[in-house]
């Protein structure tokens, strides 16, 4: 059985946002396509001159989480769009409209019929999926990334205030 993730969008995110208080439920890939959609993935950013780590290619999901969030990101931002559409067209494929508790759930429609009308939902249900293929929370490694960097920062400060001061 495929591990399943349900999202429901928060009203928080502004006054009238048409996707508020909706519901998609997310299903995991079976094993043979979430490796080839890794490894498709992997290739890209490769392929976008990004510097992979050794060892990452052919390791599908797994390889994908090593790499990290931020250097995933990052290299994702250099694939061409037609590159990236399949894999972005792939993982909605992975998504579905729950419109009512105990109702079937609804494919997600293209165009007029669609059933998420922002932009900003697209950005959410892909960054559940990550979280859902990876087994990592986005906001979790993102928080410990910014811990990392003021830390960094205030070590970067301590060290050049003990440079600069009079012997």
């Amino acid at each position: 059985m495929r591990n399943t993730k349900t999202l429901t969008i928060q009203e928080d995110k502004k006054p009238g946002y048409r996707d508020s208080g909706k519901t998609f439920v997310l299903t995991e890939m079976p094993a043979d396509q979430g490796a080839r959609w890794a490894d498709r993935f992997i290739f890209a950013i490769m392929n976008a001159a990004s510097d992979i780590p050794d060892g990452i290619i052919g390791g599908g999901m797994a390889g994908l989480a090593a790499i990290g969030v931020g250097p995933a990101l990052e290299a994702l931002s250099k694939v061409p769009f037609d590159v990236a559409e399949p894999l972005l067209d792939e993982m909605m494929g992975c998504v579905q409209y729950r419109h009512a508790q105990g109702q079937p759930l609804q494919a997600i429609q293209r165009g007029a019929n669609c059933q998420i009308e922002e932009v900003m939902t697209f950005y959410s249900l892909r960054i559940a999926w990550l979280e859902l293929h990876l087994g990592f929370s986005f906001a979790d490694a993102v928080r410990k990334l910014k811990n990392a960097q003021s830390a960094e920062a205030s070590q970067d400060t301590s060290t050049s205030q003990e440079s600069s001061a009079p012997s």
